[in-house]
């Protein structure tokens, strides 16, 4: 911005719409001693800028170019704002504003902060607020007088005052109230959007936290840590934006080119994925959830860009219903995949009496396949370092014998262990289950009868650790799922499927929630556009 632009126009220029600007512009000067710098007219002969300097600050008139209803305050019945005004004598200048026309609001009096303040209201409509400094206090003072006056005028206790020594000194510097009375000026601080955000982030952390401690199988684990995040990264981006460095502005900067390109970048990730998964593996339904999920990405972000440009109510509510199911299931997802992540990343349990491994189907019949293999491969690491201290346990291989398949899982997995030298003796086969839950149900029961209470480590694939973890504990098995290796062009699609299985277990919540998602903007729509005599009906 010009330099010379900035030194007239520092910070915010309250702009007023009044009904006579000449009028408007005769009063500031009786009232408050302002000088006119510029008038600008419309071809009707009405005021369309005006430029007032009142104690070094610009005031911005102009009459009221409204169409249809007027805009100014006297016409709406009010209005939320106050201006405040910091002058030599608020008693002299409170008198010449109410003889010039103005109506007190309150008279002048010393407030707890510090200021001799008064309010009052132009013949506009415009409030005002007048103050003259009188003491410098120290916080705890203002504090103390502050909840003295609370006591006495039993105002609700919601405000934390603080005198700033410097207006500029920081984010944090200046007022921030949210929700103060407006007498109280710009020297108060009160818990704002952005205190609140990060008081709710950590109170929610801390409740992710004590959830993974109590049991961290649930996913009510992955929902708070998913909300922590997300209001931890909104506090962040509001700090910034108040920042006025210019390395907080670049980083603000940098992160919303990251929002706004995420989509694309998401989108273009998962389909190249999901042709690849179509090319390497098969044209399965499953194989095609990444190239699905990339394409439903591109399709909302394109009708969301799209819908302005068509100006069309019933579009535009849509759009809405659309952007608000898809930001859910977005968020779920998304929680979701980081909380698997941490999870699959915890340390196992130091000791435990058994290794459960859970099947994946056979090739040509009888041959355990890769994926198979490698949580075979686990298992037995599991074992061994559960051997190591001491534990003594016994290896259960989980797997029954599909439609096309000679022997059952869970025997060609003991094969594939005892001819890499794994004592037969310690391995228990369970060659009935055909899914998970009955993988867990049945190794379960063989656990129970062997060693009662006894706790286990669940060796599965990477993917499906969560979702298994969450099924032992729906069973409840006592133990932890630890996952092997796959490689890394199955994992998106693998990993969808997952979350797909987890969100369609909890149909009830997310049909009530997706209900309330598309009920809401449309009672929203019909109610704004009833007619007004059906509305006051």
């Amino acid at each position: 911005m010009d330099d010379s632009v900035a030194g007239e126009f520092p910070g915010v220029t309250p702009q007023l719409t009044v009904p006579d600007a000449d009028v408007a512009a005769r009063f500031y000067r009786a009232a408050f001693g302002a000088d006119e710098l510029l008038r600008n007219h419309g071809p009707d002969g009405r005021v369309m800028h005006c430029e007032l300097l009142i104690n070094g600050g610009r005031l911005l008139l102009h009459d009221d170019y409204s169409p249809g209803r007027d805009q100014t305050p006297l016409a709406l019945g009010g209005t939320p704002v106050v201006l405040h005004l910091y002058v030599a004598d608020v008693d002299a200048t409170f008198a010449a504003a109410l003889e010039a026309g103005a109506t007190a609001v309150t008279e002048p009096r010393d407030m707890f902060w510090g200021d001799r303040y008064a309010q009052l209201r132009d013949p506009f409509g415009h409030q005002w607020s007048l103050a003259t400094p009188r003491e410098e206090l120290s916080v705890a003072d203002q504090e103390a007088r502050g909840d003295q006056w609370a006591d006495e005028t039993d105002w609700p206790r919601r405000l934390t005052p603080r005198r700033v020594a410097e207006p500029h000194a920081g984010p944090d510097a200046g007022y921030q109230g949210a929700e103060v009375p407006s007498g109280l000026g710009p020297r108060l601080h009160s818990l704002n959007c952005m205190d609140l955000d990060r008081v709710a982030a950590g109170a929610i952390l801390v409740l992710f936290v004590a959830g993974v401690l109590r049991d961290r199988r649930s996913f009510a684990n992955a929902v708070l840590l998913g909300l922590g995040l997300a209001l931890l990264a909104l506090g962040t981006a509001e700090r910034l934006a108040r920042a006025h460095d210019p390395a907080a502005r670049l980083v603000l900067l940098a992160i919303f080119v990251l929002v706004a390109l995420g989509p694309f970048v998401l989108s273009g990730y998962l389909v190249i994925n999901g042709v690849t998964m179509v090319r390497r593996e098969s044209m399965r339904p499953a194989n095609l959830l990444s190239l699905l999920a990339g394409v439903a990405i591109l399709a909302v972000t394109g009708f969301e860009m799209a819908t302005p440009l068509v100006r069309s109510d019933e579009l535009a509510l849509s759009a809405t219903i659309v952007m608000l199911l898809f930001g859910y299931v977005s968020f779920q997802c998304g929680s979701f995949v980081l909380y698997a992540f941490l999870y699959g990343r915890l340390p196992m349990p130091r000791h435990a009496g058994f290794v459960v491994v859970l099947g994946s189907g056979l090739l040509d019949g009888g041959r355990v396949p890769p994926l198979l293999a490698s949580r075979l491969d686990r298992g037995y690491s599991a074992y061994q370092a559960l051997a190591a201290r001491g534990c003594d346990p016994v290896l259960i291989v989980s797997g029954a014998k599909g439609g096309d398949e000679r022997i059952s899982e869970a025997e060609a997995m003991e094969g594939y262990l005892t001819a890499r030298g794994f004592p037969a003796g310690r391995i228990q086969r369970e060659d009935r289950s055909a899914n998970t839950q009955e993988n867990l149900t049945y190794s379960k029961a063989i656990m129970d009868r062997l060693r009662p209470g006894a706790a286990c480590v669940i060796v599965t694939s990477n993917y499906h650790v969560f979702r298994t973890a969450m099924i032992a504990r729906r069973v409840g098995v006592r133990g932890q799922v630890t996952g092997a290796r796959t490689v890394g062009y199955y994992w998106p699609s693998a990993t969808l499927r997952e979350f797909a299985a987890v969100f369609l277990g909890y149909k009830a919540v997310n049909l009530a929630v997706c209900f309330l998602l598309v009920a809401v903007p449309v009672a929203t729509t019909l109610l704004h556009h009833a007619p007004a005599g059906a509305a006051g009906s």
